[in-house]
């Protein structure tokens, strides 16, 4: 089963796997994993990496184990009906006031197996929706209809 994490985009989405494998890089994993209430000993062993390791967003796939396991596919949607399609089934659920799906032109998706909150892909997820988010001028929605957006500072809000 695909569980997905979705940031709509006020802004259009340059970043390359090679600038948000940059932010993983920089991020303290153990501290994220600590926040997500996962196992401190994966991150220590976590090898975040894109494949491709340099090119587009849209299309790639973030791995985090050194055995093989579901990548975190993640989706480019910038085709005007397409986003749009992507923003009515949004608006179907129930949207809180503070989002404004207003002005949105793109749409990153991040598409991963049930594993993934399993162990720290779940974290990497969070992490890349946030460098998203943070870049686009996004919100996030997850799987059980949380909507959360991005801080001045570069942190989450969740209300």
């Amino acid at each position: 089963m695909a569980c997905w994490l979705t940031v709509y985009c006020k802004r259009p989405c340059v970043l390359s796997t090679r600038d948000v494998q940059r932010e993983l890089d920089r991020a303290d994993l153990l501290t994220l994993a600590e926040a997500h209430d996962v196992d401190e000993a994966l991150a220590e062993t976590a090898e975040p990496r894109f494949e491709p390791e340099d090119g587009p967003l849209g299309g790639a796939d973030l791995l985090w184990r050194a055995v093989p396991q579901r990548p975190i596919q993640i989706h480019h949607w910038t085709d005007p009906a397409r986003v749009t399609e992507e923003l009515d089934e949004a608006r179907e659920r129930d949207v809180p006031e503070y989002v404004d799906l207003g002005g949105t032109v793109e749409i990153l998706a991040l598409e991963m197996g049930i594993s993934a909150y399993e162990d720290l892909g779940i974290v990497l997820a969070w992490e890349v929706a946030r460098v998203i988010a943070q870049a686009c001028g996004g919100f996030t929605r997850d799987d059980d209809d949380r909507w959360s957006y991005v801080d001045a500072n570069g942190g989450w809000v969740h209300p």
